[in-house]
């Protein structure tokens, strides 16, 4: 009688690194509703992922694509609901309406362009007066800043692209030094901005 051999066991499938973000970003989004009074009610939370659900549904079936991936939008929610500030609701549909479809509409090579929630928001902030994003939201405190930088480093681990993320750090670390620098401020100003987790909350939505 033969013994059965087991089947060959490959390597463990890869988790989508999205997953991760999705759960960063959750935990700093509740951390800062609940901890630091952030101005976002749990109705506009509601409202933006909502927004941007639908419309990358929308935008899937109009651009007949096999299936609908609810990551993309997911992320593109928390981190608008994390940075985007207006006391019009419809302003929120807007900008999840531009940051989705920037997805489908600007790509190269079957990759989109810009960084989704950014671009929403440089719109609205160029075409809008009620929109603002609120820099000092996290505070300086050393908690908030271990916080950021420990789960934006799982997240890039996860996704092997930390080099894109230190290059960014770098870059925007040496901009913000270099124009206090240049204009004769003193380095207490560049040092509290940098403090600042609007950086890191940003670079990972």
């Amino acid at each position: 009688m033969t013994r059965s051999r087991p089947a060959p066991s490959g390597p463990a499938p890869r988790q989508d690194p999205r997953l991760y973000q999705i759960g960063v970003l959750s935990v700093l989004l509740l951390y800062g509703v609940g901890q630091l009074d952030f101005d976002v009610s749990p109705a506009r939370i509601g409202l933006t992922l909502c927004a941007c659900l639908a419309t990358q549904y929308l935008c899937t079936r109009l651009w007949a694509l096999p299936r609908f991936d609810p990551l993309s939008a997911g992320i593109s929610g928390l981190s608008l609901c994390l940075l985007l500030r207006t006391d019009r609701p419809e302003l929120v549909l807007v900008a999840a309406l531009v940051a989705i479809a920037s997805k489908f509409l600007c790509r190269v090579d079957g990759r989109h362009l810009f960084n989704p929630t950014n671009l929403g928001l440089v719109v609205m902030l160029a075409t809008t007066g009620d929109v603002w994003v609120s820099p000092g939201q996290w505070g300086n405190l050393a908690f908030a800043a271990c916080l950021l930088a420990g789960l934006g480093g799982l997240v890039v681990h996860r996704a092997e692209r930390a080099d894109v993320t230190y290059a960014f750090l770098a870059a925007y670390s040496l901009l913000v030094v270099g124009r206090a620098v240049w204009l004769g401020d003193p380095l207490s100003i560049p040092l509290l901005h940098l403090q600042s987790g609007v950086c890191c909350s940003s670079r990972f939505s």
